[in-house]
């Protein structure tokens, strides 16, 4: 059975990331595991003290109340399950992504500085991840799951984040808009829009979903279509290389979650591909004949 693993860390995000979780979760008939890793005590150097030092046991069970506590404040079922681990939180999340059953791993940040640091630390986390990191900010508004946003470009990475938006969309039944974005500058348009027509991004064919070139910055310009649709996801690439990489990700990824207005899903350049719950094959065409301006 599939899994949904959210980090929790005892914050108010976190707490909020576990109520996305939970919905997401029974939605697409996964079990949530709420996972915790409880940092060793530093002493004066910065070194962690040895094992012997510290009493895991009790670390362990610290854990267990924090996660307990969460899961009453959140009305999560009782049955939910725990992972508490003594150590690092960014390598508790990569061991838990590893996992064949985890099909994504749901993280609260509370500002941009979360994405690349505090407790877990999201960035590093993405970069090495074996399945998607879904963020959820204090100002995304949490919407039935019906719409998702999908930034699409010509890379293998662009690739990897349809398959996982239309894999999600097929067991939510949801709506799929794959989106590109080109700059707003005349020359870099024309460029992007001409190699966009002549290597278009490879899409799921079916009729739930359709393509649209946008025009802006992509964070921008993915982020206020998000909003016209009243999408409840938007979900990209990480670290694209590639003709459009540039146009679509680097570092959109990293800025998309702070403008976006609901949560945002990262596809890892690592993560695992799946064959949609409908037995289509992943990212099978193109869609150049159904660009929408």
């Amino acid at each position: 059975m599939d899994t949904i693993v959210c980090g929790i860390d005892g914050s108010a995000s976190a707490r909020r990331a576990a109520s996305f979780a939970a919905h997401l979760s029974d939605s697409v008939g996964a079990e949530l595991v709420l996972a915790h890793a409880v940092p060793f005590v530093l002493g004066r150097t910065g070194a962690e003290l040895a094992a012997p030092a510290v009493d895991v046991g009790e670390l362990i069970e610290a854990g267990e109340s924090l996660i307990e506590r969460t899961r009453r404040d959140c009305a999560l079922p009782p049955a939910t399950r725990q992972n508490v681990t003594v150590g690092s939180a960014r390598a508790h999340l990569l061991r838990l992504s590893r996992l064949e059953d985890t099909r994504l791993i749901v993280v609260g940040m509370s500002s941009r500085r979360g994405v690349v640091g505090g407790h877990w630390g999201i960035g590093p986390v993405v970069a090495k991840a074996a399945c998607p990191i879904v963020i959820v900010m204090p100002h995304h508004t949490i919407r039935l799951l019906i719409t998702i946003v999908c930034g699409v470009d010509d890379t293998d990475t662009s690739a990897r984040a349809s398959d996982a938006a239309q894999n999600l969309g097929d067991d939510l039944g949801a709506h799929i808009i794959y989106a590109h974005a080109v700059p707003s500058e005349p020359e870099s348009q024309a460029t992007n829009a001409s190699v966009f027509q002549s290597k278009p991004p490879t899409v799921d064919p079916r009729n739930q979903s359709d393509l649209r070139l946008l025009t802006g910055a992509p964070e921008q310009a993915l982020s206020r279509l998000a909003e016209e649709e009243k999408a409840a996801l938007v979900v990209v690439g990480s670290r694209s290389r590639g003709t459009l990489a540039s146009a679509v990700f680097g570092s959109v990824s990293a800025h998309l979650p702070d403008v976006a207005p609901c949560p945002t899903m990262i596809v890892p350049r690592r993560a695992r591909r799946r064959t949609t719950q409908s037995g289509y094959p992943p990212a099978a065409t193109n869609a150049s004949d159904r660009i929408a301006g």
